[in-house]
């Protein structure tokens, strides 16, 4: 794993992306760059809160926790920072669909501490009602995995130690 400092979010739009419409990318000058999640939360907030336009509109969202981020791929040491410090780069094979995929790409992430997505949402009208955290991910999408239920998985290691996924509901105010 490989990691270094990119230029800023806006910076890598300019670059490698083409035009935006409604928060889903038309165009991509460089396929092989992966972007996810976007650093731009409250951009993303005000997108939701727009969309919900009608008072008590509800939004629902499940993600992957932000701690699962900060660990190296083989979740053995800390290696990323929780807070959005700076884009993480990281040249990776395979898909998080298939990891054995004879695919090479570079992609490009920005870890959010919790607050960041909850304070983004509230103050685009929206309020949190229900906010849970899981020791588990739904899918088998990381290294050191195993399935301790069906379909639900955990880092063999740190067994329900950390949290890794979180959902949370809100209504339009």
């Amino acid at each position: 794993m490989k990691s270094r400092k990119l230029p800023t979010f806006d910076e890598i739009k300019r670059q490698y992306l083409g035009k935006w419409n409604d928060g889903t990318i038309q165009e991509t000058r460089k396929p092989q760059i992966l972007i996810n999640p976007t650093p731009a939360q409250k951009e993303l907030a005000e997108l939701f809160g727009d969309t919900i336009a009608e008072p008590n509109g509800k939004f629902i969202m499940a993600d992957f926790h932000p701690i699962v981020w900060m660990f190296d791929n083989d979740f053995k040491e800390v290696f990323y920072n929780y807070f959005n410090v700076e884009p993480i780069l990281e040249e990776e094979s395979g898909t998080y669909a298939d990891k054995e995929a004879a695919l090479q790409t570079t992609t490009i992430t920005w870890n959010h501490p919790i607050s960041e997505v909850l304070n983004a949402l509230i103050s685009n009208g929206l309020e949190i009602n229900c906010f849970n955290e899981f020791d588990y991910s739904p899918y088998n999408c990381f290294n050191q995995t195993e399935e301790f239920e069906p379909n639900k998985f955990r880092i063999k290691h740190l067994e329900n130690k950390i949290p890794m996924v979180y959902s949370l509901s809100a209504t339009k105010k």
